[in-house]
């Protein structure tokens, strides 16, 4: 491959194509929205959109909206 572009100096074609991939991936989420933050570790999760439930370690339970945010914690 021959190119004039210092920055693509001693990339494989491999490594030039995961990178527009990347690309393409950042420009598909843009609009996914944030993720949903969760203080311990998940044990199980009930989904009936759009809420969702989740059981945690230390003794938690979550209810989420998966639009909006957490709506309760119960221990």
């Amino acid at each position: 491959m021959q190119t004039a572009d210092t920055g693509l100096l001693f990339q494989t074609n491999q490594q030039l194509d995961a990178a527009a991939q990347r690309k393409l991936k950042i420009v598909a989420s843009e609009d996914v929205g944030s993720p949903i933050t969760v203080t311990s570790k998940i044990l199980d999760v009930q989904v009936i959109w759009p809420n969702a439930w989740t059981a945690e370690s230390g003794w938690l339970a979550r209810h989420l909206d998966l639009e909006v945010s957490t709506l309760s914690v119960d221990s």
